[in-house]
């Protein structure tokens, strides 16, 4: 019982914050996105991402099936793509990691040029 009632505040907070952007005429901007709380915004990027990638195997698979049929080495590419995939998302991390490093440096700068100036 207790699930669906925060299934069902989640989906209003939802409804409410879209309602408002709509009325402010903000909903093209995205900017309606920095009102959700984090538990809804996690929830419905997991929902569209999901949900893109179903569409897509549900849609494009028979296409995508017919062109590598009866194509030789169809593993190859499988193993092409894939390398590939893999290449852009270790540099997608090493790169995020970097920030979150730098993010991290910055914060230990800024909270020493605080308790300096604090101090005297």
């Amino acid at each position: 019982m207790q699930r669906q009632n925060s299934v069902g505040s989640i989906a209003s907070t939802f409804a409410a914050v879209a309602a408002a952007a709509l009325r402010q005429g903000t909903m093209h901007n995205f900017f309606w996105v920095y009102d959700l709380p984090i538990e809804i915004f996690a929830i419905l990027m997991i929902a569209v991402f999901v949900g893109f990638y179903w569409a897509g195997l549900i849609f494009l698979r028979p296409i995508l099936r017919q062109f590598v049929k009866n194509t030789r080495g169809a593993n190859d590419i499988v193993g092409y793509v894939l390398s590939c995939f893999c290449v852009f998302y270790g540099l997608l991390l090493g790169l995020i990691a970097v920030t979150a490093y730098q993010n991290v440096a910055e914060a230990g700068a800024n909270v020493t040029r605080e308790a300096s100036a604090t101090f005297w």
